[in-house]
């Protein structure tokens, strides 16, 4: 998974199959790197051999510069609520034949909100670095 292009795009990423398997990519999966963290916008599957654009939305407002070239899968999934509102909008966006379109202000309004309530700042306002923080409390409430 990488940027579609050097310049890269934020609604959108790049995703080759390599594999002689379809593979599945699952709605709200986190993707930490390339020039910006961003989640899966819905669920796809990816044809064998193949290159395909998907739509994603960011959850890193602050930072658009590269990390290394590829995104990485996180360990973290989008929150509840953020879920819910791609699924909201995206009943919108559908409706009218855009796709699926984030509604990208919203996306990082939530992660402000979790940041600031879970009093998790960070300085680009990333989701990943905010459940990275809480990593401990996720871990024993888990238990």
């Amino acid at each position: 998974m990488e940027e579609v292009s050097e310049g890269g795009t934020v609604p959108e990423i790049r995703v080759t199959n390599v594999s002689a398997k379809t593979v599945l990519v699952v709605d709200v999966t986190g993707l930490v790197g390339a020039k910006q963290n961003r989640i899966v916008n819905a669920s796809f599957l990816l044809p064998p051999k193949s290159v395909t654009k998907i739509p994603v939305s960011c959850v890193e407002q602050g930072r658009w510069n590269y990390r290394g070239k590829n995104f990485q899968r996180s360990s973290h999934h989008a929150a509840h609520s953020i879920r819910k509102l791609n699924v909201m909008h995206h009943k919108e966006t559908l409706k009218a034949r855009q796709g699926y379109r984030s509604a990208q202000e919203e996306v990082w309004s939530h992660v402000a909100h979790m940041s600031h309530a879970m009093n998790a700042p960070t300085p680009t306002g990333a989701m990943h670095d905010v459940y990275e923080q809480k990593k401990s409390f996720f871990e024993e409430f888990g238990k």
